[in-house]
């Protein structure tokens, strides 16, 4: 038995799972791109001009991916896929050699060697939370790391 996640939830999951939710932070996730790439400068484009661009993309069952498909899908586009990978360490690296651009958290874009650029019809916000079993019992050092991340992600915001 898990007695804490952290996890992206999505809203339509939440009533479903039998485990508690409570939202932590939203991040945003905007479109990364090396220091050199003509995007670079910009501060921001619309969906459309991306779509003869090379996506890096997550693999195809993850949360992430699910909702970058259904907003390409409901734009009636279709993004040119480049690869599809796990580990967003790989997708950063394959940014800076100029392999593709790719959807990555904002925080995440701005401590590393990237650029990025918002969507400039459509921004992108995922929720973090946290996830507990639905148990009148929560064991201190689990209420404890709780406390911790509540701390450090209002220390986001």
């Amino acid at each position: 038995m898990v007695d804490l996640g952290i996890a992206l939830v999505p809203e339509e999951a939440r009533g479903v799972l039998d485990l508690r939710y409570e939202p932590l932070f939203q991040e945003e996730f905007v479109v990364a791109v090396g220091r050199d790439h003509p995007l670079a400068r910009r501060k921001s484009v619309r969906l459309a001009e991306l779509k003869d661009s090379p996506f890096i993309m997550y693999a195809k069952g993850t949360y992430i991916r699910r909702f970058l498909d259904r907003m390409f899908e409901d734009a009636r586009l279709s993004p040119t896929i480049a690869m599809e990978l796990e580990n967003e360490a790989f997708i950063e690296k394959m940014i800076v050699i100029n392999m593709g651009i790719a959807f990555l958290s904002k925080r995440r874009v701005m401590a590393d060697k990237l650029q990025y650029v918002r969507i400039s019809d459509r921004r992108v916000f995922f929720e973090l939370g946290l996830l507990f079993p639905n148990s009148s019992y929560t064991p201190r050092v689990v209420q404890e790391f709780a406390t911790f991340c509540r701390e450090a992600a209002a220390g986001l915001k």
